[in-house]
């Protein structure tokens, strides 16, 4: 082919490439000139529509904000840390941000009675820390504790050295209510007579601490084997004020010759001497379990060889 034919055919080929080109770009421009002829409040709204329909995704419904970890902390051995794991595992892939912190808690309460306390944190994005407090032990029996709260829980063979031991009376479980728990307002007075009698009383030493809750009374025995009764329902503190007033200027008490002394007669005190036990023991014993209503042990002398 001549060289002016390849010019003449190179040159009709450039041309044929610069208006494919051109056509190109318009249509480029066309599409472009759709959101560009967009009012720019509309754009805007537009724009964060989509942004905030991303971020609601990636909170709500993303696999990277579902719960795979589960931290459980307990301020005291009374909590079965396990028993609340099981509690928490449906939590396990549920979205950290729908869980309701109000139902945990309730959840976790109800399956435990000694919980007092849950703090719940969200450690974003997949991990839940809680910490669990225990009710203080008030007392404790040979087989159980008693909360402060009431509830009673098994010790497991274990046992607090700090908490006093209260012998329970053995209809206890007929008048508790459903939950297992003692009344707390009479654990609070039990825990005030005790404490009161023994910082305003002047050798008031108590031993042994008996509860009867369906007569509402409590029974200490002191050093000398002597019996106090007290009236839960009454005004504590003047039943206390009887008893000091009675023990300082009673000489029987130092001389241990008293079965019981009762102050739940308003504005009296009945007392059974060592003379009448036998007698007294028989009344008390009506109403009471007889395991306290015992003498006290008897010296034995030797004789001389």
């Amino acid at each position: 082919m001549s060289n002016f034919s390849t010019y003449f055919w190179e040159k009709k080929n450039t041309r044929k490439y610069h208006k494919r080109k051109k056509n190109i770009f318009q249509k480029i421009q066309k599409k472009i000139s759709i959101f560009t002829n967009v009012p720019p409040k509309m754009f805007a709204s537009i724009s964060i529509f989509w942004i905030v329909l991303a971020i609601v995704f990636l909170l709500f419904y993303s696999p990277y904000t579902s719960i795979s970890k589960i931290n459980v902390y307990r301020e005291w051995w009374l909590i079965d840390i396990n028993r609340a794991y099981d509690q928490l595992d449906y939590l396990r892939w549920k979205n950290i941000l729908s869980i309701d912190n109000a139902s945990i808690a309730e959840r976790l309460q109800k399956s435990q009675s000694s919980i007092s306390q849950i703090r719940i944190n969200k450690d974003f994005p997949n991990t839940i820390n809680i910490n669990l407090n225990s009710y203080k032990i008030a007392f404790q029996t040979e087989k159980d504790f008693i909360l402060a709260n009431g509830s009673i829980t098994p010790k497991e063979n274990e046992s607090f050295p700090d908490a006093r031991f209260i012998y329970l009376s053995e209809d206890t479980w007929e008048y508790i209510d459903f939950q297992k728990k003692l009344s707390v307002p009479q654990l609070t007075t039990i825990e005030k007579i005790i404490n009161e009698s023994t910082k305003n009383i002047l050798g008031f030493n108590p031993v042994e601490i008996y509860y009867y809750i369906k007569e509402r009374e409590l029974i200490i025995k002191d050093s000398n084997w002597t019996l106090y009764i007290f009236d839960l329902e009454q005004d504590v503190n003047t039943q206390i004020r009887r008893l000091a007033i009675y023990r300082t200027e009673s000489w029987e008490i130092k001389t241990n010759s008293n079965t019981y002394v009762d102050v739940r007669i308003p504005d009296k005190i009945f007392v059974c001497s060592r003379e009448e036990e036998s007698t007294c023991n028989n009344n008390l014993e009506q109403i009471y379990s007889d395991i306290i209503f015992q003498s006290p042990p008897q010296e034995v002398s030797e004789s001389p060889l």
